[in-house]
């Protein structure tokens, strides 16, 4: 009826609607644009037009459209959230929070704002924008799928645990919530149920390339790496580029000794969010072109991750002064004595203190892939190639005084900030039966004792706390030479008493870091180590047994 017609002033939009509608959007498409001809400006033509092409994965062409649609009707939550989902799918994060947050009172826009905020590292923000959306629909299924996702990259896995079993209570074969929800076990130990929940998302969604990876990372906590290997590289043939899988791969290969694809691969670390850039980052990177031999370059090495990390690949120093190319060893003050006295041709210099006339750098850890040693074989086995200072020796000596006991060095715990230190560190408990063997003479090597730690081992005198002694890696060497071992877990004195040619016996979790490979009882990287690994998950009884007979 006459009354019921579209004034001239506005546009017929049922037409474009009833084919959007239908999913046949380029036909409705066709509809907008002849519609836009008429009212350039007005909002639902351009905003719907837009959504065409997002759609239609031609973000980039939608983003101005929006944009468009937005100035003529500023405030429509529904136009904003649009267009900070076309802004998000091109990965422009800053710009698509920007835009989310223009639709106020919009949970759909609230839940999208976590996944950008997530992106930029907003962790925080991202967790409150996932709030606000539940509070605006408590039952808004993707933001307690974000939710979790967001708690996980707060490392609280059990709040995130609950948020995607609520996400699955109502939507439960929901992919997305499955894939996190197998995160989530993975991360409280329960790799499992976390491998069983992430293949039941890999058959609800094939082409799904998150859950292959999240499968993949509860593969390889059992100790499967060939299978967590595969499930990598299912991920990347879905999503070529994807940084996540392309890390995970890289450390599965390096377990698996396949350090030819292993250490390329790792150079992706600097995309993780632990991950500092370092002081030197403005020199040219060298990972191994040009060629610095023959011209005298000076090449700076950059301290990075941990104290284990630089004793373990400060080993190459020898073969970079080989080849003519002068070193400055950015280290912390820690490690300044004991590199200076072991490398005297290279200049040690502190954390961010970096020198003029430096030619290139090289991040510590990417030294074996800038020299082309992408074989075990070519791995510099010759120990001891760090020096302890002979005059801190004869006063240990002294401090000590005479003992005809055999002496062991002893250290159950890491850095408590370790991403992995849950599981790579024992206990003082744990470690009582070593102590227990009164005929030998044991240095506590462990710093930052507890108090409880210190009133426990006032049971055993023949235990000697040297702790706040240890000011530094050379007084830490002049110590353990002193010893005819050193047992301990996997943290920086397990790398030190190994480049020191110590015997060393080594305690393993179930699943342990890389760089110790897999099934083995020797390393590559310390001939004088013995490797005794967990036989189940969080049992250091059993190895203990084991190592307390091997001494």
């Amino acid at each position: 009826m006459k009354g019921n017609r579209p004034s001239p002033a506005q546009p017929d939009l049922g037409p474009a609607l009833r084919l959007h509608q239908a999913g046949k959007v380029l036909e409705a498409r066709a509809h907008y644009q002849k519609l836009r001809a008429a009212f350039p400006r007005h909002p639902d033509v351009l905003h719907l037009l837009g959504v065409t092409y997002f759609q239609t994965g031609e973000s980039a062409a939608a983003i101005p459209i929006l944009e468009a649609a937005l100035a003529a009707r500023p405030g429509d939550a529904e136009i904003g959230c649009n267009l900070g989902n076309a802004l998000q799918k091109l990965g422009r994060h800053a710009e698509a929070a920007e835009a989310y947050r223009k639709a106020p009172g919009y949970a759909a826009a609230f839940s999208n704002l976590s996944i950008s905020l997530n992106a930029l590292r907003r962790h925080e923000e991202a967790l409150a924008a996932c709030e606000e959306a539940l509070r605006l629909k408590p039952a808004h299924v993707e933001a307690l799928n974000n939710l979790g996702g967001t708690l996980l990259e707060l490392d609280r896995p059990e709040e995130a645990l609950a948020a995607c079993e609520r996400a699955l209570a109502l939507r439960p074969d929901y992919v997305e919530a499955l894939s996190n929800l197998g995160a989530a076990l993975k991360e409280l130990d329960r790799p499992e149920e976390a491998v069983g929940v992430c293949r039941r998302a890999v058959e609800l969604r094939p082409a799904y390339a998150e859950a292959h990876n999240n499968l993949g990372a509860a593969l390889k906590e059992l100790r499967r790496p060939e299978e967590a290997a595969a499930a990598y590289r299912r991920a990347l043939a879905l999503q070529p580029g994807f940084s996540g899988a392309e890390w995970n791969l890289a450390l599965a290969n390096l377990c698996l000794g396949n350090f030819r694809e292993g250490w390329p691969g790792y150079e992706r670390r600097w995309e993780r969010k632990e991950m500092v850039a370092r002081a030197g980052s403005g020199l040219p990177l060298w990972l191994g072109s040009p060629e610095l031999g023959g011209g005298k370059k000076t090449l700076l090495i950059e301290f990075e991750q941990g104290f284990g990390d630089a004793i373990q690949m400060i080993r190459y120093v020898p073969l970079l002064e080989a080849r003519g190319i002068a070193c400055v060893i950015e280290v912390p003050s820690a490690l300044r004595d004991l590199f200076q006295r072991s490398f005297p041709q290279a200049r040690v210099v502190p954390l961010g203190r970096i020198p003029g006339g430096i030619d290139y750098r090289v991040p510590v850890m990417s030294l074996p892939l800038a020299l082309g040693m992408v074989a075990e074989g070519a791995i510099p086995r010759d120990v001891p190639y760090l020096t302890a200072d002979p005059a801190r020796i004869a006063a240990w000596r002294d401090r000590l005084g005479g003992d005809d006991r055999r002496s062991f060095g002893l250290a159950w715990r890491g850095n408590r900030k370790h991403i992995h230190d849950r599981h790579r560190s024992a206990t003082l408990d744990d470690c009582l039966p070593l102590l227990e063997r009164r005929e030998l003479r044991w240095l506590i090597f462990q710093k930052e004792l507890t108090a409880p730690e210190r009133e426990r081992l006032r049971d055993y005198p023949h235990a000697v706390i040297l702790d706040a002694e240890l000011e530094s890696f050379d007084e830490t060497a002049a110590a353990m030479r002193l010893t005819e071992g050193m047992v301990t877990i996997d943290s920086a004195p397990a790398h030190l008493a190994g480049a020191l040619g110590l015997p060393t016996l080594l305690l393993l979790p179930f699943h342990a870091e890389w760089r110790w490979l897999l099934e083995r009882d020797d390393s590559p990287w310390y001939p004088s180590a013995r490797l005794f690994r967990q036989a189940a998950a969080g049992d250091w009884t059993e190895l203990v047994r084991r190592v307390n007979a091997a001494i």
